[in-house]
């Protein structure tokens, strides 16, 4: 296409976006930027929220229930929305701080935005009950060190050190797997889940036994939607999917704003058991269901089966052993695999029979 072209198109697209706002464009500011969005080809995929039905047909809904309690989220469990882009961008492109900490006066970090062409404010204490936020953050939240975080990741990894290619399908046990994907999209904002950098650890390590505290969701929800458009040192960031789309509707929603008139964004918003074919975890949608895992999807382990819960501070249990006919493939780790064996008595979990 030329670039007259393509400043066309671009124009249309823009112009679609202003098309259902009462006035006829936004904001000089704000139009900008959703123009930048377009013209980068930012793409909004689906948010996708966890499915009570497939987490209880894999038999680990008590486990990623449990996980979720820990830091608050809970209600996330029941919550499903789905991704309006044109809401997306319109949010995104608007949103700033009006209090970003809290003042002299006692007002405490509140937010702003436009959501079809409405400009509304939200409190943090507020944005926590819409985003289903059931805990207040821990003050001054750290979670691990480097160090810590390494032997973290090696835990739930099966001994597998950090590498450039980190990839939350090293972490065998299906909960861990899951709410680190889920956490990953909604609060990092990665739109490809399945990386597992070190920063994203020490929330996952938050939601497990051995880890303590409740990370600021609300904030980091913020802080991350702001960081589509700049990073750090206000740098227009021009890559990168944007994914927490399907919380901007819960956003949208909670005021009572109409948008069932306008167009979601494409694919499955669920992970049930068709999107997680999709997304690789599950072979195949048919019983018995196929969970794969492994550095390279190696691995495989069938579900349900028999899972130690609760935790009881056995790191073993964070470690879930591909079935036996895979199993060589982790026998290369000797220093979890002799962990696990000492902390089982050598057994091994077995084929959940039912």
């Amino acid at each position: 296409m030329s670039e007259v072209g393509e400043s066309s198109s671009r124009k249309r697209k823009i112009a679609r976006f202003a098309d259902y706002n009462p006035r006829s464009k936004l904001p000089n500011a704000e139009q900008k930027a959703v123009d930048r969005l377009i013209k980068n080809s930012r793409k909004i995929i689906v948010t996708k929220f966890l499915d009570k039905n497939t987490l209880s047909s894999m038999r680990i809904l008590h486990i990623v229930r449990d996980m979720l309690e820990r830091v608050g989220l809970e209600g996330h469990l029941d919550m499903v929305f789905p991704t309006i882009p044109l809401l997306t961008q319109e949010f995104l492109a608007s949103l700033e701080w009006v209090h970003k900490y809290e003042n002299d006066d006692g007002e405490e970090p509140t937010i702003g935005f436009r959501l079809r062409n409405s400009y509304r404010t939200l409190t943090m204490t507020k944005l926590r009950e819409i985003l289903c936020i059931s805990k207040l953050p821990t003050r001054n939240f750290q979670g691990l060190t480097e160090e810590n975080n390494n032997e973290f990741f090696g835990i739930v990894s099966g001994g597998l050190g950090k590498t450039n290619d980190d990839s939350n399908f090293m972490f065998t046990h299906p909960a861990i797997h899951l709410c680190h994907r889920y956490t990953n999209q909604i609060f990092h904002g990665q739109g490809t889940p399945t990386k597992a950098p070190q920063r994203t650890m020490r929330f996952l390590w938050a939601m497990t036994h051995l880890g303590n505290g409740v990370p600021d969701w609300a904030r980091m929800f913020v802080d991350e939607c702001r960081g589509t458009l700049y990073d750090s040192e206000d740098r227009p960031v021009s890559k990168g999917d944007i994914s927490m789309g399907g919380l901007i509707t819960v956003i949208t929603d909670s005021f009572y704003i109409n948008y069932l008139d306008l167009k979601p964004a494409k694919g499955e918003i669920l992970f049930n058991a068709k999107g997680l074919v999709k997304s690789h975890c599950l072979h195949s949608t048919e019983p018995p269901m196929i969970w794969r895992c492994g550095t390279h999807h190696e691995s495989y382990m069938r579900l349900p089966r028999q899972i130690p819960f609760p935790w009881e501070g056995n790191t073993s249990d964070l470690f879930a052993f591909p079935d036996d006919e895979y199993r060589q493939n982790f026998l290369y780790l000797p220093r979890v695999y002799d962990k696990v064996m000492e902390e089982t008595g050598g057994v091994p979990m077995q084929i959940d029979p039912q």
